[in-house]
């Protein structure tokens, strides 16, 4: 149900704000009403309450799509054999690459910069081959991949090398299996990551820094609010 402020916007829109946003808005409002640069309080506060319920929106469609493409990837790579399934593997496998291309590029895009975009980012990343995953992973899941023609590039975009994809599914369908499908594959990593991406409080995509809420005031807010930073449990 939604739940309207004092300002006449929908703060429901944004995600299970609750007593959060109410509190840190009209606090926000009352104390620092005159000093935000370049216009009104209000109106700033509206504006990055509408532009974060649109970027949630879109994000939890991406969000959607990745996951339903993992699962059209690891279905297609179950069905490789020696005796074929290459081409449709290619094809899961691009489209795959273009969902999680589109997510990601939504997320560091620097439309939202709260805390949650960060751990969606940490979490839709947590693939194998990206810096940070390689980083806490090792170069194991990273080379595999690469040998099979799966890669992300020095601009974070994932890219699929399409002969070399069915080439090793025409040599090598069981290693081709037993990393795209099952625990710790890519699909039912990225699966599991998106449903909890996907469970990260819209609300806290906001970065109410940027609108001069003052430390204290945050600090006083969050020991009453705190399970909407708990990303890690």
């Amino acid at each position: 149900m939604a739940v309207s402020g004092n300002f006449g916007f929908n703060f429901g829109a944004i995600g299970n704000v609750g007593m959060y946003a109410r509190q840190l808005v009209n606090s926000y409002s009352a104390r620092a009403k005159a000093s935000v640069a370049g216009g009104n309080a209000d109106d700033t506060i509206k504006s990055t309450v509408a532009s974060n319920a649109k970027f949630a929106a879109t994000n939890t469609s991406n969000l959607k799509s990745l996951k339903t493409t993992a699962s059209s990837l690891e279905r297609a790579a179950r069905n490789v054999s020696a005796n074929g399934g290459a081409d449709d593997l290619v094809k899961a496998a691009e489209g795959f690459a273009s969902a999680y291309n589109r997510t990601m590029g939504h997320l560091v895009s620097g439309a939202a910069t709260g805390a949650g975009v960060s751990r969606a980012i940490s979490l839709v990343g947590d693939n194998g081959m990206t810096a940070g995953s390689i980083a806490n992973r090792g170069t194991y899941a990273s080379a595999r991949m690469a040998g099979m023609g799966i890669t992300i590039d020095e601009d974070g975009n994932m890219q699929v090398d399409a002969e070399k994809l069915k080439q090793a599914a025409a040599d090598s369908p069981a290693s081709v299996k037993s990393m795209l499908t099952g625990y710790g594959s890519i699909a039912e990593t990225t699966m599991q990551n998106a449903d909890k991406a996907m469970r990260i409080p819209a609300a806290t995509y906001t970065d109410f820094s940027q609108m001069q809420v003052s430390n204290s005031l945050l600090d006083a807010l969050l020991p009453k609010t705190g399970a909407l930073f708990d990303f890690f449990a």
